[in-house]
């Protein structure tokens, strides 16, 4: 896939452009890693559905786990806002 494909699937997914970045390199931390340090309930709130995206996308499960035992309200209230097949992959 090249880098233009993943921007374009990135942008259906509702991923930031500036987040994009992030999933692209090992080095950076996923965005569920940002939210789970982060103590900012606002910025949880904010990034779950992005972040549940990244997660399904790099095939991230013991993080979306993490995620969803630590957020449990945020994150089943924000599945509703995915789409079915992304759903299905959980």
């Amino acid at each position: 896939m090249t880098s233009q494909q993943k921007a374009v699937a990135n942008e259906k997914a509702g991923i930031d452009p500036k987040d994009q970045e992030v999933m692209g390199t090992d080095e950076k931390k996923l965005m569920i890693e940002e939210i789970l340090i982060s103590k900012n309930f606002a910025m949880v709130h904010n990034k779950m559905i992005p972040a549940i995206k990244e997660g399904i996308w790099g095939k991230a499960v013991e993080h979306l786990w993490l995620l969803r035992s630590t957020y449990l309200y945020s994150f089943e209230n924000s599945l509703k806002f995915l789409t079915k097949s992304e759903r299905v992959s959980l």
